[in-house]
Formats: structure tokens, C-alpha cells, sequence
């Protein structure tokens, strides 16, 4: 019962902290999405050089 709390208690300071400064968190989504993208474009290029 003890976890649920403290789950609970740490998604609504993160939601606080989120409505406080959203700008943060955008920039971390955006970061992320682009490395996202970087290894998407690897994958591609390894498997394409290992079909050859």
C-alpha cells in the first residue's frame, strides 16, 4: 500500500513541476525524439548494408 502512495505522491509533484515549467520538459521530448530518429536512420542503414 505503501508504493501506491509514494507513486501517487511522485506523479503529482511531477505534474506540478510540469504545469510550473513546461519548457523543460518539451526540450527533454524534443531531444528525445530526435535521437529517436538517429538510431531509426541507423537501423535502416545497418540493415540495408547487411542485405548487400
Amino acid at each position: 500500500m505503501n508504493k501506491v502512495i509514494v507513486v501517487k505522491s511522485f506523479t503529482l509533484r511531477g505534474i506540478h513541476e510540469l504545469s510550473q515549467n513546461p519548457q523543460k520538459y518539451i526540450f527533454k521530448l524534443k531531444k528525445a525524439k530526435s535521437v529517436a530518429i538517429i538510431a531509426c536512420d541507423a537501423g535502416v542503414r545497418i540493415i540495408s548494408v547487411m542485405a548487400r
